[in-house]
């Protein structure tokens, strides 16, 4: 075979093509790489689901950004059900109509109402920019008080809960 123009473009192309294909193509599948990251939070009041205390003695939520509630024990009757009508303003922030409601941790002696009743496991309608009052019910009719009423409660905002879903 001749040495000519051709046949040099044709050899270095061969070349260049197998080694592409024997190296690959430069892309990956996998990536590992560290970075930093800033993460910031809001006060309850900006969140999306904004809790605040009604104005009852019974229910106080923290300002140190967490939200977190406090029951207070010391003005309830042993023996009764005490009603503390308003005790949490709930507000929906956001831009959807939700349904609010109090996960259903079998609580023995702690409920939460609206005018239409129980919100545990049955969402009450919040439009957005709405605000709507939590009546707490502590019933000790039947039990004694215990040092933690409640550890953890779970409230919880569904659009596909509103009524309009």
């Amino acid at each position: 075979m001749r040495m000519n123009r051709r046949n040099v473009l044709i050899g270095l192309g061969t070349i260049v093509a197998g080694g592409g294909a024997a190296l690959g193509t430069g892309a990956f599948s996998t990536v590992e790489a560290d970075r930093t990251v800033d993460l910031s939070t809001t006060g309850d009041g900006s969140a999306l689901l904004a809790l605040d205390d009604g104005g009852s003695e019974l229910v106080t939520v923290t300002d140190d950004g967490d939200g977190q509630l406090e029951l207070s024990s010391e003005s309830l009757n042993q023996n009764a059900l005490t009603r503390a009508d308003g005790a949490i303003e709930v507000t929906n922030n956001g831009e959807n109509d939700v349904g609010f409601s109090v996960r259903d941790d079998s609580f023995d002696v702690l409920d939460f109402e609206v005018s239409e009743g129980s919100i545990v496991g049955d969402p009450e309608d919040l439009d957005a920019d709405d605000t709507v009052s939590v009546d707490l019910v502590i019933d000790l009719t039947d039990d004694e008080l215990d040092d933690d009423i409640a550890d953890e409660i779970t409230f919880v905002a569904d659009v596909d809960d509103h009524s309009t879903a």
